[in-house]
């Protein structure tokens, strides 16, 4: 904590300094680092697409790209995963 407050320009200290990942806009969903899913759900709701796409990003950067274990964290098929990857366009 000392290191933060020492190499850091803002006062207070904020959530990106500690490397935390800000709230997410209200109907968002996004990753922080480390695969982290964060949700906002609007009063409104939030579509079922944006969270399993979403979840499909997270694991895939945890699994550094691979997608064998991207699906094993997901716990669903190595073809099922490559359907869900081509549905929402995150191919290379």
């Amino acid at each position: 904590m000392e290191r933060v407050v020492l190499f850091t320009d803002s006062d207070p200290v904020t959530a990106e300094d500690l490397a935390l990942s800000p709230p997410v806009a209200p109907g968002t969903v996004g990753t922080a680092p480390g695969g982290v899913v964060r949700i906002d759900f609007p009063d409104g709701g939030l579509s079922l697409e944006a969270v399993e796409r979403a979840l499909l990003v997270a694991a895939l950067e945890r699994a550094g790209g691979n997608q064998t274990r991207a699906a094993r964290l997901l716990a669903v098929s190595r073809d099922t995963l490559r359907y869900r990857i081509e549905k929402y366009g995150l191919g290379e």
